[in-house]
């Protein structure tokens, strides 16, 4: 993958971060009470942990094709490198503290979920433009 396929990737992806972070902080809002964060709060979690992981995409820059295991080795490097940011910044933003274990562990398991929904929805995507692509090509194979 070049830097200008890198770039479309991180530019596409952004709106898909996005949205699943607007998830994770509605369930956060709704585990928690609305007390917990106001609209500016939800506003820098979804900005600030969309910027980061848009970040740490360039984790995937290769040259050439992944195997199995360097991708999956790439994928937890970026799992942990997302989480190591964003905790720091919920820490400081006040939305967990050290004496609240079970908030941080929460906010690791929505990264996880927000990661998770990431993953499958860039493979349908995937899938789908794949399928579009060997269609043409059967297409032209059989007006040749």
């Amino acid at each position: 993958m070049d830097i200008k396929e890198m770039a479309e990737r991180v530019l596409s992806s952004f709106f898909m971060i996005f949205f699943c972070s607007i998830v994770a902080g509605s369930i956060y809002l709704w585990l928690h009470g609305a007390s917990v964060m106001n609209l500016s709060d939800i506003f820098a979690i979804v900005a600030l942990s969309a910027l980061f992981a848009l970040t740490a995409e360039l984790v995937f820059y290769s040259k050439r094709e992944l195997n199995r295991l360097e991708l999956l080795t790439r994928h937890l490097f970026h799992l942990l490198l997302i989480v190591v940011t964003i905790m720091p910044i919920a820490i400081f933003m006040k939305w967990v503290s050290w004496g609240e274990p079970i908030r941080m562990i929460l906010i690791v398991c929505l990264i996880l979920g927000v990661y998770v929904m990431v993953i499958v929805i860039d493979f349908y995507r995937t899938k789908k433009l794949t399928n579009q692509l060997t269609k043409k090509l059967r297409e032209r194979a059989n007006k040749n």
